[in-house]
């Protein structure tokens, strides 16, 4: 790694002194309420969580419906788990 510019290190007299535990404790906190909002709880419009969503609009774009013909299990299988992958990436 680069060494620091030494303009970019705060001044000691700007250092503040914080409780390790209370941190951890209120960054845990917003961590697992934001992972609870986003990912697990349904939302109340349809009562899919985020990846049910997901894996149903991936099916719907490779026409599986229960009219449509058949395909392969793996590739059913794969695509939406690809696309859910490649979006949560970006």
């Amino acid at each position: 790694m680069a060494a620091t510019p030494e303009s970019t290190v705060p001044p000691v007299d700007r250092l503040v002194d914080i409780d390790i535990e209370r941190e951890l404790h209120d960054s845990y906190l917003t961590y697992a309420m934001s992972t609870i909002m986003d990912r697990a709880l349904p939302d109340v419009r349809d009562g899919l969580k985020p990846s049910q969503r997901r894996i149903l609009v991936a099916m719907h774009d490779l026409n599986l419906t229960p009219g449509a013909s058949r395909s392969s299990a793996p590739r059913s299988a794969a695509t939406p788990a690809a696309t859910t992958t490649r979006t949560a990436r970006a």
